[in-house]
């Protein structure tokens, strides 16, 4: 990672992607959405944690939890216990980094972490392999086979690392080859910022990404804070497009009550807050987590105006639905969500605030309800009726799955098995 990092820069690019949350009232047609049942895990040893926490799983369906101060990593059990695997080794001291997020490929032998703006390092079977910057300010990661995928801001920095342009438009996704950065996705030219009232800063951040990759190579892309959902193919070609209304960045003014939330958010991370350092206004937060689940699921971490929710987009029908998750009290910040064997698991940002389970049971029994003004591709969802709301089974285990709890360690111990069928 970068020496090159002040604390104000840190600060700024930690608050400014804080969510804003919308008061308004809910449409007269808006529907009574059902609650899910979730389980708080509330005996980790996470809780003493003094950092950040990130919640990941492998194709197997295997969940682990790396700890961004040590960089430690550590296996979560379907019993709720947290077996150690070893630390990724070979990264710059942890006074020289920030750890900022972090992603593991579906092979479950390459992690990938962030450092903002734009400070990657690889590790692969527990040791860092690669050190690359790129040449825009990343809002998001995965670890692809191939090499490092990062979502992209329209903002350019000055960097050694070479880059591949299919054009002159900024790019939304890039891919690193081994040799250079390619362009996967090209970006869009957003409106004027002066329309806004944001900061320079809040502006491009009220344009970020949340990146998840399918066991095939495609790739899930939501907008933060818009009600938009991409899915492109393996070759980069835009397969769907899914909005909730028109999908749409909607700015608002910061109030005191979000001044007080990311003034707490600060002092969690260990920073200091100066309100004069942060925009008055902020883009309002739709979604705060994706990942695509083992049944095909696309599932999202929503903010809406009944609280925060589960949104399932299913594409084989297609359908978009929602429960609620009344009982989860979650700070802001970056928050990861990981789909395991048993049960989709929900990570806070600080480790010591705790992760959420949602079993594959429960994901079957709930209540979805179907979230009105979605479309695919232009085109309205049909409205379903109450009967016809059945989805698959999420306890279907794959063709071909291994054993969950096949063990892996890193630095001293085993490398995971390769995939089935690879």
């Amino acid at each position: 990672m970068s020496h090159r990092r002040t604390p104000a820069l840190l600060l700024g690019l930690a608050l400014s992607v804080l969510p804003a949350r919308s008061d308004e009232a809910p449409p007269p047609e808006a529907p009574p959405y059902a609650r899910i049942e979730v389980r708080w895990l509330s005996d980790l040893p996470t809780r003493d944690w003094p950092r950040y926490q990130f919640v990941q799983a492998d194709q197997q369906g295997r969940v682990f939890v790396l700890r961004s101060d040590d960089l430690s990593l550590h296996q979560l059990t379907p019993g709720g216990r947290l077996l150690a695997k070893g630390l990724l080794t070979g990264a710059l001291e942890e006074k020289d980094r920030f750890v900022d997020a972090a992603a593991l490929s579906p092979a479950g032998d390459v992690w990938v972490v962030f450092g903002p703006p734009n400070q990657l390092e690889v590790f692969r079977t527990g040791k860092s392999v690669l050190r690359l910057e790129s040449s825009w300010v990343v809002s998001a990661i995965a670890a692809a086979p191939e090499g490092p995928v990062v979502a992209v801001l329209p903002a350019e920095i000055d960097t050694p690392t070479a880059a591949s342009y299919r054009s002159p438009i900024p790019p939304l996704l890039e891919r690193w080859d081994g040799k250079r950065w390619e362009t996967l996705v090209e970006g869009e030219i957003g409106p004027d910022r002066a329309t806004t009232g944001a900061s320079h800063l809040e502006f491009l951040n009220g344009f970020s990404s949340l990146l998840t990759l399918s066991p095939n190579g495609h790739f899930w892309i939501a907008d933060k804070n818009a009600a938009r959902l991409r899915h492109f193919s393996a070759l980069s070609e835009l397969q769907e497009e899914i909005r909730i209304g028109l999908g749409e960045v909607a700015w608002a003014p910061r109030t005191p009550q979000d001044f007080e939330r990311m003034e707490k958010a600060a002092k969690g991370g260990g920073f200091k807050f100066d309100r004069r350092t942060v925009s008055p206004v902020q883009a309002t937060s739709v979604y705060r987590a994706i990942v695509q689940g083992r049944e095909g699921f696309v599932y999202l971490l929503a903010e809406t105006r009944d609280g925060l929710a589960l949104d399932r987009f299913d594409p084989t029908l297609p359908s978009y639905d929602r429960v609620l998750l009344p009982s989860v009290d979650l700070p802001l910040g970056r928050v990861t969500l990981a789909a395991g064997a048993h049960s989709l698991l929900l990570g806070a940002r600080l480790a010591r605030d705790g992760i959420w389970e949602i079993s594959n049971e429960a994901l079957d029994e709930a209540d979805w309800h179907q979230v009105p003004e979605a479309s695919v591709n232009g085109k309205p969802i049909p409205e379903r009726k109450r009967e016809d709301q059945t989805t698959p089974s999420a306890t279907t285990k794959p063709q071909g799955s291994p054993t969950p709890n096949q063990a892996i360690t890193t630095e001293s111990g085993k490398v995971p098995p390769p995939p089935h069928g690879h």
